[in-house]
């Protein structure tokens, strides 16, 4: 045990000790510099979650302010552990306080869903009765009577202005064009399917905040958005006439004065939009004041964050929906107003199935990957390992062909240098094409292949010749169809010579029954890692190429 101690303390105490010591290190002295830095570019664990500015500034301010968004709301709720509960002179006080704050929420969330609903009714077309149908189910059906901060009539009114209006409008979750964003989010569902899913959910959370009827008691559809601390800092900052910034340098988040902020004011059961610091003159001081965002935040931890429905004498309909959601129905309503809010989509609220949940988990690191494998490609092209030819040798028939099964074809390896003949067929990429020959045409070759003398070498070259009039076509346009052709020679007799041989050895009844029925034979490639790597090169090499003739050429049109 001491003799291992002292061996980590001596290994400790090198101040450059390396897991990994390269062969140039060891013969020629220390590389150690040249390759951290090489090391910085290939080094996948390096590259992964190496800070990298991809995009446009608006793409990363977007990002930023969404992350801040989120990020407050967790300050919010952690602060509530740590802050005293919240107290009023009288409970008149108290009430005024929190019917104003659910008034402010319910106005902001009509506000946003109104105009989002008329943008999902313009993508999918509605015409303009179909969209005032929709509009009069809407409001008629689950807007509270005791609605205060704007009449059934104005809020419809509002709703078809927004409709009808040809203006640049209200714009809908999306990360179109966005690098910040894995673009195969998109493809997890298709647009016009998410953007149903979204629309359904946008016409829940209107519901939701038109049923709130002013009640401080009864709460109805809002406890969801209520409930929610990002939602509530979200309320808070509006009242409180600030907004979230952000610092481009150091991609930090930070609060500022806002142009306008919306607070609504209610006295008694009359709540109006009032401008915030006629708000901040008027509302009620807690007991222990410190700041009007002070009393707001220690209101939402003392009386909305644990806030639940009321079921007990709850209107028929309300209490309907409430007996109806499901666990995740919630979590959509308030993902969907924070999408809205933000103009980042919720992608899960897209998804058909769940099972494609763990795609979009894994699609940010999976292109993190692929990111990184797309940039070793292009660098691994222009760096040839070895002085060696290109080869296309026939893999051994034991390792793919069983005389029992009439499954003909023919694998070839493509191989650069000895590291890639180690293997035969396993982890190489492969390719391939079908050679189609009819039935009849196979059993008649098995039979004049089978019952050929070996020294009669006149009868064998007339059989590969007739056999080769069948399949030089194809081979030929596959050969073509490679940027850089990968034989010059006769590979189609080696092709024919195979599959006669296992016509021959072929044990079983497949060719009992004459039939036109027309085969395929699978002709398959299996590129080695190096033998890919030098045909990339080629293949830059040949597009440099193009370029140079290309400028060449205009330099000299000029």
């Amino acid at each position: 045990m001491k003799k291992i101690i002292a061996a980590i303390m001596v290994i400790l105490s090198v101040t450059n000790a390396h897991a990994l010591v390269s062969l140039e290190s060891l013969l020629l002295g220390d590389f150690s510099d040249h390759y951290s830095q090489y090391l910085e570019n290939i080094d996948p664990i390096t590259f992964v979650f190496k800070e990298k500015a991809r995009g446009k500034k608006e793409f990363r301010e977007k990002l930023a302010l969404y992350r801040g968004f989120i990020l407050e709301g967790e300050n919010l709720n952690n602060r509530c552990e740590r802050i005293p509960k919240v107290k009023y002179p009288s409970y008149l006080h108290e009430t005024q306080v929190k019917r104003s704050t659910l008034a402010t929420l319910q106005y902001l969330g009509l506000d946003i869903t109104i105009r989002a609903l008329s943008e999902y009714g313009k993508y999918f077309e509605f015409s303009d009765g179909e969209y005032s149908n929709m509009v009069d189910n809407l409001v008629g059906n689950y807007c509270s009577n005791n609605l205060s901060i704007i009449s059934h009539r104005q809020l419809k009114n509002n709703m078809i202005s927004h409709f009808r209006s040809n203006s640049a409008g209200f714009k809908l979750p999306s990360i179109n064009g966005n690098p910040l964003f894995p673009q195969s989010l998109k493809t997890i569902n298709m647009i016009d399917k998410a953007r149903e899913q979204e629309f359904a959910v946008t016409s829940k959370l209107f519901r939701a905040f038109c049923s709130w009827g002013g009640s401080t008691d009864d709460l109805r559809l809002l406890v969801p958005m209520l409930k929610n601390p990002a939602i509530m800092a979200f309320v808070i900052r509006s009242m409180d006439s600030v907004e979230l910034g952000w610092e481009k340098a150091d991609n930090t988040i930070f609060k500022k004065e806002a142009g306008r902020g919306v607070a609504i004011f209610c006295q008694d059961l009359i709540c109006r939009r009032k401008s915030t610091d006629e708000v901040h003159r008027k509302f009620p001081r807690s007991m222990g004041y410190k700041s009007f965002s002070d009393d707001l935040e220690r209101v939402y931890c003392s009386y909305f964050r644990d806030a639940s429905y009321t079921v007990k004498k709850q209107v028929p309909k309300i209490k309907k929906i409430i007996d109806s959601q499901a666990p995740e129905d919630e979590i959509f309503l308030v993902s969907q107003l924070v999408s809205l809010i933000n103009g980042v989509p919720d992608f899960f609220i897209s998804l058909e199935k769940w099972n494609d949940g763990e795609v979009l988990l894994r699609s940010s690191m999976d292109r993190s990957w692929d990111e990184w494998a797309d940039e070793r490609n292009r660098k691994f092209s222009r760096d040839l390992m070895f002085e060696e030819q290109l080869t296309i040798e026939k893999s051994e028939r034991r390792l793919y062909h069983e005389v029992h099964s009439p499954k003909f074809s023919v694998e070839f390896d493509v191989n650069l240098g000895e590291y890639d003949r180690i293997n035969q067929i396993i982890g190489k990429v492969d390719a391939s094409f079908n050679l189609k020959l009819s039935k009849n045409y196979l059993a008649l070759m098995r039979s004049k292949w089978g019952k050929l003398d070996p020294k009669n070498e006149k009868l064998r070259s007339k059989i590969i010749a007739n056999f080769k009039m069948q399949i030089t076509k194809d081979v030929e346009k596959v050969r073509k169809m490679f940027t850089n052709p990968l034989w010059k020679g006769d590979i189609e007799r080696i092709i024919i010579v195979e599959i006669l041989e296992q016509l021959v050895k072929y044990e079983g009844s497949f060719f009992t029954h004459a039939s036109r029925e027309k085969i395929k034979i699978p002709i398959t490639f299996n590129f080695a890692p190096f033998a890919l790597k030098y045909l990339a090169y080629k293949f830059d090499l040949k597009k440099e190429q193009r370029k140079a003739k290309s400028l060449k050429e205009s330099l000299t049109t000029k």
